[in-house]
C-alpha cells in the first residue's frame, strides 16, 4: 500500500524551500507532521498564522492528518484552519488521511465538514485513494458519509471499483458494489474492473463481481475477454470461475485467437487442461488459419501440445498456404516437439503450397539434425 511518509515530505520541502532556516511556517509544519501539538499551539501563540503554507502548498492540517496525529488534527481545526484547503496539487487532509490509513483523523475530518468528494490535479477522490490502498473502514466511512462511487480519475479514468479489484481488495469491492458502484463502467480500451481482477488472479474478487451481475464476457480493445485473459497468463483458479459464470469457452478476439489458443501458446498445460475438460475445441481458426496446436507447436511447448494431441486435435491440420503443426516446429527447430508429432502420426511429408516439407523448412533454417529427423521420418511413409 502506497504511503507518503514524513520524511518524504521533509525532504521535498526541503528541496523546494530556500537555502536559508526555516521560517516559522515551515516550523509549524514540521511540527504539525511530527505531532506535537504543545509546540503547534505554542507556534500560533506567537502569531503564526494557523493557515500558513509552505513550498508547494502544505498546511500544518495536512502534514497532521497524513502522519495520522489525532490530537494534533484536532486543535489546528479548533484554532480555526480550513479542513479543505489543499495544497498545489489539489490534495486535501481528508485525501493524505484516507490514503495512508488513519481512520480517526478521517471522521474528524468528515465530522467538521471536510468535503468527501473534493478531487485532486488527477481527478482522484478520497474515495479512490482509500480503495486504491486497500483502506476498508475509511471506504465505508466515506461512503457513509455519501461518496460519490462512480468518480472516475480524469488522469486515467480509473473508478474507486477499478482500483479495488485491481489489487484484490474484495471487501472493498463488496462495499463499493453495494453503494451502487458501475461494474460496467470502462477505462482505457474498454477494461472493466472484471478483467482487471480477471488478469491479476483475483479469483475472489471475480466471483464477487459476477455474483453482482459484472458481464463475464465483456470486451475490451482487441476483442479480449477475461477468460482469454486469465488464460494467457495460466491463471487456473480464475478461468474455472469464469467458465463456472458462464464465460463463453471457444469466444475469438479480433484477431480469432481464443483462451484455448493463448494457453496453448505460453504452454499453461493445468488451464489447457481445465479447457479441454470444459470442451473447449481444438479445431476453432484464427484469422491466420492456425489451431491451437499450431500454436504449441511454434513455440515449442511439448507439454501443452500432448494435452492437445490427448484431447483429439488433429495433427496434420494445415493453414490456408499448408503449413502444418510440424512444419512450424520444424522452422524454429523444436526437436522434442516435433518428436511428439510424429510420435502422434504426424506425416513429414506433407508440402506446403509452395511445395515444400517440414525437412526443407528445418534445413533451411539450419536446424540439421531435425531436417535429418524428419527426412528419415518422410522415408518411413
Amino acid at each position: 500500500m502506497k504511503t507518503i511518509s514524513y520524511v518524504t515530505v521533509l525532504l521535498a520541502v526541503a528541496m523546494l524551500a530556500p537555502a536559508e532556516a526555516p521560517g516559522q511556517a515551515q516550523q509549524l509544519l514540521d511540527a504539525a507532521l511530527r505531532g506535537e501539538t504543545s509546540t503547534v499551539l505554542s507556534l500560533l501563540e506567537q502569531g503564526v498564522a494557523v493557515d500558513s503554507t509552505v513550498s508547494g502548498g502544505w498546511t500544518p492540517l495536512m502534514g497532521a492528518a497524513q502522519e495520522g496525529h489525532r490530537e494534533t488534527v484536532d486543535a489546528l481545526i479548533g484554532q480555526g484552519e480550513s479542513v479543505n484547503a489543499a495544497n498545489d496539487d489539489a490534495w486535501t487532509a481528508l485525501m493524505l488521511a484516507g490514503q495512508n490509513g488513519h481512520l480517526p483523523c478521517v471522521e474528524m475530518l468528515l465530522d467538521h465538514g471536510a468535503s468527501v468528494d473534493a478531487v485532486n490535479n488527477k481527478g482522484t477522490t478520497a474515495l479512490m485513494k482509500a480503495a486504491q490502498n486497500g483502506r476498508l473502514e475509511i471506504a465505508r466511512l466515506l461512503l457513509r458519509h455519501g461518496a460519490e462511487v462512480n468518480t472516475q480519475s480524469t488522469s486515467d479514468g480509473a473508478s474507486a471499483l477499478m482500483l479495488a479489484a485491481q489489487i484484490g481488495e474484495t471487501e472493498i469491492v463488496e462495499a463499493l458494489l453495494e453503494a451502487g458502484a458501475d461494474h460496467a463502467a470502462t477505462v482505457g480500451g474498454g477494461v472493466t474492473a472484471l478483467s482487471l481482477a480477471a488478469q491479476r488472479n483475483h479469483g475472489r474478487t471475480v466471483r464477487t463481481m459476477l455474483a453482482a451481475g459484472a458481464e463475464v464476457d465483456a470486451r475490451q480493445e482487441g476483442g479480449w475477454t477475461p477468460l482469454m485473459l486469465a488464460a494467457q497468463e495460466g491463471l487456473t483458479d480464475v478461468v474455472r470461475i469464469l467458465l463456472d459464470g458462464g464465460a463463453a469457452i471457444d469466444a475469438r478476439n479480433d484477431r480469432g485467437l481464443t483462451a484455448l489458443m493463448k494457453a496453448a501458446g505460453n504452454d499453461h498445460v493445468e488451464t489447457i487442461r481445465l479447457l479441454l475438460d470444459r470442451d473447449a475445441s481444438t479445431e476453432v481458426r484464427s484469422q491466420d488459419g492456425a489451431t491451437a496446436l499450431m500454436h504449441a507447436a511454434l513455440a515449442g511447448h511439448s507439454a501443452g501440445l500432448r494435452a492437445l494431441l490427448e484431447a483429439g486435435a488433429e495433427v496434420d491440420a494445415a493453414t490456408p498456404d499448408g503449413w502444418t503443426p510440424l512444419m512450424l516446429a520444424a522452422q524454429h527447430g523444436h526437436d522434442e516437439t516435433i518428436r511428439s508429432l510424429l510420435a502422434a502420426g504426424a506425416s513429414a511429408g506433407i508440402q506446403t503450397s509452395d511445395g515444400v516439407t517440414a525437412a526443407f523448412i528445418a534445413a533451411q533454417r539450419g536446424h540439421e539434425h531435425v531436417a535429418q529427423v524428419l527426412e528419415e521420418a518422410a522415408a518411413r511413409e
